[in-house]
């Protein structure tokens, strides 16, 4: 199978131009995204490599998308270049993410903390 001139131009693609057509394409269908540089900040998890043997604060994938309309599943996508590859940590939580049913999304406040504890508890 030969590639075309436009998968040619796509492979050559380095992550920051392929990032700047994904939010494009995502805006002209509908969405929202956030992406987060989490090597630029601290990312904490429930569990410690240390205390735990794994970490959960590494694997978090590049970009959350919602759509506009209500309804839409959330995607969480990881945006990788021809030759990049996923870390183990990000092998790991693609399936996982998948496996979800569902997303909900709270504000919470210290105040709160029996409700939390419901949420958590009957989840």
């Amino acid at each position: 199978m030969t590639a075309s001139g436009r998968q040619i131009l796509l492979g050559a693609m380095g992550e920051d131009e392929f990032s700047r057509h994904v939010k494009k394409w995502a805006d002209r269908a509908g969405w929202c995204g956030r992406h987060v540089r989490y090597s630029q900040g601290v990312v904490e998890g429930v569990h410690t490599r240390r205390l735990h043997g794994h970490s959960d604060a590494t694997g978090a994938l590049d970009w959350e998308f919602k759509h506009r309309e209500p309804g839409h599943a959330l995607i969480i996508a990881e945006l990788k270049t021809v030759h990049g590859t996923l870390t183990p940590e990000q092998l790991t939580e693609i399936p996982r993410l998948n496996g979800c049913t569902c997303v909900e999304a709270y504000e919470w406040r210290p105040a709160m903390e029996a409700e939390i504890k419901r949420i958590f508890a009957e989840h």
